[in-house]
């Protein structure tokens, strides 16, 4: 319903005569909505066509950007992975010219990054994980809790690598440290209470680990007593009349 919808808007633009970069677009959400249904094929040729006219009229837009984006995603689908992180780089290259220090630009790197670690590729992950924490340190008045969770990233991609080493302890604190400044994180903070402690283990220090432990109990139970406060004070009482 929804590619049927964008074709007959298409039609619409068509006789509008708006421009081509306008028309390219709703090509690709029809290549969206095909692909949300399952229709990869059918969504491939769309999103080809797009890509072949975008790369012609507009090869620095984020539309082009977006539209390589589209078609790596089938690629992924149908198995070829390493032409699709050829055309997601070649993606998050456009949006570092037009988009530099955005968040969309960290959320992108930061997806590229995931991916690359779930097909095993730790070290090309690391990069992208680096490049998403130099965009939230620039930005941490904005979003401290962007920045920690940055920081547990790459503590957590470092460890991948089979490390324990002081940088990786040091990645955890610094976004333990941002937790603690920050109202209403408790749980995050136990969270990566939690993750420190299970570097110490690595490390040796258990009796360092155990402290962790028992601190991160102490946050968790605080913090559930609170919601549970707030939770009950804000039940209405009715006095019978």
């Amino acid at each position: 319903e929804a590619a049927e919808c964008f074709r007959k808007a298409l039609k619409i633009l068509d006789e509008l005569d708006v421009s081509l970069v306008e028309r390219l677009r709703c090509i690709n959400r029809i290549g969206i909505a095909l692909y949300k249904h399952g229709l990869i094929d059918e969504a491939m040729d769309h999103f080809e066509e797009a890509c072949l006219a975008l790369e012609c009229e507009a090869p620095d837009s984020l539309l082009f950007a977006e539209t390589l984006s589209n078609v790596g995603s089938v690629l992924f689908c149908r198995g070829e992975a390493e032409g699709a992180f050829q055309l997601l780089e070649r993606s998050l290259q456009i949006v570092e010219a037009v988009a530099p220090n955005s968040m969309e630009l960290a959320v992108g790197y930061n997806n590229f990054a995931f991916l690359l670690d779930a097909y095993g590729l730790v070290d090309r992950a690391l990069r992208y994980h680096k490049k998403v924490l130099e965009i939230h340190e620039r930005r941490s008045p904005i979003d401290t809790m962007a920045l920690a969770n940055s920081l547990q990233s790459m503590g957590a991609a470092l460890s991948r690598r089979g490390q324990v080493d002081q940088e990786i302890l040091d990645y955890f604190v610094r976004g333990c440290l941002l937790l603690e400044e920050r109202e209403r994180s408790t749980l995050a903070l136990a969270s990566s209470l939690n993750t420190i402690a299970a570097v110490l283990d690595d490390r040796g220090q258990l009796e360092e680990a155990m402290n962790l432990r028992r601190q991160r109990t102490t946050r968790v139970q605080a913090e559930l007593q609170e919601m549970q406060r707030i939770d009950e004070s804000s039940i209405p009482h009715f006095i019978p009349p």
